[in-house]
């Protein structure tokens, strides 16, 4: 039986390239300047970004809000990418101000880590229909 690997997963240390847990997020958007707005219902941080381009002129606003679902494990780390590239001054900002979420659902997040990888895989591939022979759909005329 051959088995393939469909996630990257990374312990130890938080990497842009990996998923990483809850508290690692954490960790980095607290390093970053994320500040908590608000509290999930376990009490986890949900913290926002701002990233302004000028503080002194007013510019438009783009919001981006990652991890609203359990699952949702790319967006998030699309949104901590963006807040690295944003925050690094690498790129040029122009007249935008940037609010991004990385992580709407913590507690969601939190419990997909804890119910392991074979779990998540087999329930996202589940197949709720069953199989049928090919030969059902044939009508002899």
């Amino acid at each position: 039986m051959l088995q393939f690997a469909l996630f990257v997963v990374q312990i130890s240390a938080f990497s842009l390239d990996n998923y990483n847990t809850y508290g690692e997020i954490d960790e980095w958007v607290e390093q970053k300047g994320g500040r908590i707005i608000a509290l999930s219902q376990n009490g986890r941080n949900i913290r926002a970004v701002e990233i302004f381009a000028n503080e002194e002129s007013p510019a438009k606003t783009i919001m981006v809000d990652c991890g609203k679902g359990a699952r949702d494990w790319i967006s998030i780390t699309f949104c901590l990418n963006l807040i690295n590239e944003l925050s690094t001054g690498n790129r040029e900002l122009g007249n935008v101000n940037w609010v991004i979420l990385p992580l709407l659902n913590p507690d969601g997040y939190a419990y997909t880590w804890s119910q392991g990888f074979e779990k998540i895989i087999s329930k996202k591939n589940h197949n709720v229909f069953p199989r049928v022979s090919p030969l059902f759909f044939l009508n002899p005329m």
